[in-house]
């Protein structure tokens, strides 16, 4: 029985064949596996390093809308001041006329 005609051992070269073949495809897509987890991994640190400067931001508006507020506030407390001081030189001067006639 010759090698070349033995049905038999056609198929098994067709079969080793297509596992040749399988074994290169199964090869390729670990490789992109390989490929989609290195991706994966830096997109979930860029993600991190996304909510992390996010965090940072809403501090910092926090912190200005503070600053604003006190801001607002002090006209008013300026126009106290001064009103405060704008009566007291007016009630001394009433009384140092008083005292003085």
């Amino acid at each position: 029985m010759n090698v070349e005609t033995c049905v038999d051992c056609i198929h098994i070269k067709n079969i080793m064949s297509e596992i040749d073949d399988v074994k290169i495809k199964i090869d390729k897509l670990e490789s992109k596996i390989s490929t989609v987890e290195t991706k994966t991994t830096i997109q979930e640190v860029q993600t991190k390093q996304i909510f992390e400067i996010l965090t940072d931001i809403k501090d910092s508006i926090k912190t200005i809308a503070s600053k604003l507020t006190n801001l607002e506030g002090k006209p008013g407390q300026r126009w106290e001041e001064a009103t405060r001081t704008i009566i007291t030189v007016i009630v001394t001067s009433g009384v140092v006329w008083l005292l003085t006639k």
